[in-house]
């Protein structure tokens, strides 16, 4: 079956996308021979990581868009109290907070996705969540005491 375009249905939104040319949809095959097969090609391997990179964006788009989210939250880690440079540790950390937050607040929807810091050292996470409403403090530059703004927007910390 070809087709040249996709289109995607949220709650108050359509998403057409158009390919550059037509695609062909083929059956679901369980057949390993063709999984199995060696790719040495490196540019084909590189190709195939981007596009599934792509997949995996456009999937946490297609979330939130189907979502009701309603704060972004960008979590980093005080280095005295969390090894951010190991990402198992981190998430583990990532997961206890949540944990926290639903057994102090109540049950929230979130979305968190790793990123490494430019330093490409420590990491950070990412997400947004919904019906979800902890304390937040406005966050502050330590030395002088003024509002973190970015954008025209207060940065807020959440003290816990």
């Amino acid at each position: 079956m070809e087709y040249n375009s996709k289109v995607v249905r949220f709650e108050n939104r359509i998403e057409i996308i158009k390919f550059g040319g037509n695609r062909i949809r083929a059956p679901n095959e369980n057949n390993k021979s063709s999984i199995s097969k060696r790719v040495d090609d490196e540019k084909v391997k590189e190709q195939r990581e981007l596009e599934q990179a792509f997949r995996i964006k456009r999937k946490i788009k297609y979330y939130c868009l189907a979502n009701n989210f309603d704060l972004f939250w960008t979590l980093t880690f005080d280095d005295r109290k969390v090894n951010a440079r190991n990402y198992q540790y981190a998430r583990k950390r990532l997961q206890a907070w949540l944990k926290y937050m639903r057994e102090t607040y109540g049950r929230f929807g979130f979305l968190f996705v790793p990123e490494l810091h430019k330093s490409s050292e420590r990491i950070h996470f990412h997400g947004v969540t919904q019906e979800f409403s902890p304390p937040l403090v406005e966050a502050r530059y330590p030395k002088n005491r003024r509002l973190i703004k970015k954008n025209g927007m207060q940065i807020y910390n959440a003290p816990r």
